[in-house]
């Protein structure tokens, strides 16, 4: 599985989780959860840069950007591409 899948099955699981705490049905994380929980963490330990972020006042509409840093995002049309060609020929790409 491509980790950016496993990511976010790991968000979806948390939500689910999260909101059967909300409703009630839930008192304690499900060994899902937990795993997720951990994973997302060693991902953000291990992917994670040290720009600056942009500071934002939130009593205000004030914030100060960093300067000299531009971010862009990873353009991620080509994957999901190639995994719905994967997944057409039959090949096992997501669970």
């Amino acid at each position: 599985m491509l980790s950016i899948f496993h990511q976010l099955k790991c968000l979806d699981i948390i939500r689910k989780d999260y909101l059967a705490g909300m409703a009630g049905a839930r008192t304690i994380p499900s060994g899902a959860t937990q795993h997720c929980i951990n994973y997302l963490r060693q991902m953000v330990l291990c992917r994670s840069n040290k720009q600056l972020l942009r500071v934002v006042d939130i009593y205000s509409n004030h914030s100060i950007p960093p300067r000299g840093i531009v971010r862009t995002c990873r353009d991620w049309t080509g994957v999901y591409q190639r995994v719905a060609e994967m997944q057409e020929s039959g090949a096992a790409v997501l669970p």
